[in-house]
């Protein structure tokens, strides 16, 4: 334990609290980390930010809560500030304090790196428009209950809360959100098929919703990358580039058409 071996340390927990389900030991090899001396405060300040993130995942909300702070204070006007504001942010959504979380992330939609600001701008909205829809929150509590338990890798019982959601009403602005995190779900248990059927039921039924380009990016690279159907993946590449010429992934939709089409 010391300087160099840093790195491994960092993978070490990584593993054992996200795919050996042993949340403590990583908290106590982060733990460790951080009581080296003389430790870098940008390293220091990113292992607090993951032990954070660990800690939220087992359930520790508010020592995850005081580690976020802790960054965002020290580092106020840089990335690691805006990470550490946007985790507390989220952390806010999960804990159904909404209207806080939304005067954060409205701040960071300003950042100046893209991939926050573009985080931010996602989460906002999906809690603006649904504030503005239902102003007990009740489906939106719902919802972020569920989004919590897919956060903590809990899938079966993050696809029957999603499933909750929609059977209380005949519609309602969430449900296209719904059926892109129940395709998350399935890509993450490898049940490639049923999640392009729920993207594509995403493109077909909500193509105006903020979702849409989101859903058919990931159409394409399922349909290019794991189920082998290069022309639905082409379909889907060029469908975005006339049909969402703004969207964020309009440059990696070329790339990858092109790619296709010379292929073809």
């Amino acid at each position: 334990i010391n300087e160099r071996t840093i790195p491994l340390m960092r993978n070490y927990a990584q593993l054992m609290a996200y795919y050996a389900n042993d949340a403590q030991a990583a908290v106590s090899m982060l733990d460790d980390v951080l009581e080296i001396p003389r430790i870098k405060s940008n390293i220091r300040n990113e292992v607090k930010l993951e032990l954070g993130d660990i800690l939220l995942f087992v359930g520790s909300v508010w020592d995850a809560s005081l580690l976020y702070m802790q960054v965002e204070k020290e580092n106020k006007n840089d990335i690691l500030g805006a990470q550490a504001k946007f985790k507390n942010a989220r952390l806010s959504y999960f804990n159904h304090d909404f209207e806080w979380a939304n005067s954060q992330l409205k701040v960071l939609r300003a950042s100046t790196s893209k991939l926050i600001a573009n985080d931010a701008m996602e989460l906002s909205l999906l809690i603006s428009d649904n504030m503005e829809d239902d102003s007990t929150y009740t489906l939106l509590e719902l919802f972020a209950d569920a989004d919590l338990l897919l956060y903590r890798n809990q899938l079966d019982s993050a696809w029957e809360a999603f499933d909750q959601v929609t059977r209380l009403r005949l519609s309602h602005p969430l449900f296209d959100e719904v059926l892109m995190r129940k395709a998350q779900i399935r890509m993450k248990q490898a049940r490639y098929a049923e999640a392009d059927s729920l993207l594509q039921r995403l493109v077909d039924f909500y193509p105006t919703d903020i979702t849409a380009d989101d859903a058919l990016f990931l159409l394409a690279q399922i349909n290019e990358d794991l189920l082998n159907i290069p022309n639905k993946a082409l379909e889907c590449y060029e469908k975005l580039l006339v049909d969402y010429p703004t969207s964020l992934y309009v440059d990696r939709a070329r790339k990858r058409y092109n790619a296709l089409k010379v292929k073809s």
